[in-house]
């Protein structure tokens, strides 16, 4: 995209070009394309390949459906307050791990971030 540019140059001077000025495009967001989730609250196990911009999760009451949206609100608050106190105000393991779990507690997210042309998989 072309403009011209008006620069004060001092004194009250002001230079006028028609220097072609860049307007960034804005980025379009990441997309989520693989979830997968060990041991949070109700998800034992769970793996979401090949996300789609529009996922729909169905299931019965008591299933995970909604405990799928909570590892995105934890992990906010790990990324807005840190890990320790994102994991203290939720009542640390013992309210987060699956009841009756040995293993770790597991998140793992894929993303695919585009810009102007071409695809950066994460």
């Amino acid at each position: 995209m072309q403009g011209a540019v008006r620069r004060d140059v001092g004194d009250g001077d002001i230079m006028s070009t028609n220097t072609p000025v860049q307007i960034a495009r804005p980025r379009r967001p990441a997309r989520i394309t693989y979830l997968r989730v060990e041991n949070f609250r109700a998800l034992r196990k769970v793996e979401f390949k090949n996300l789609t911009p529009l996922t729909v999760l169905l299931g019965p009451n008591g299933s995970g459906k909604s405990t799928v949206f909570d590892v995105f609100a934890f992990l906010s608050e790990c990324f807005e307050s840190g890990l320790r106190r994102a994991w203290d105000r939720r009542g640390r393991a013992k309210e987060l791990k699956t009841r009756g779990s040995d293993g770790p507690l597991v998140i793992e997210i894929k993303y695919s971030e585009q810009t102007e042309g071409f695809s950066d998989r994460r």
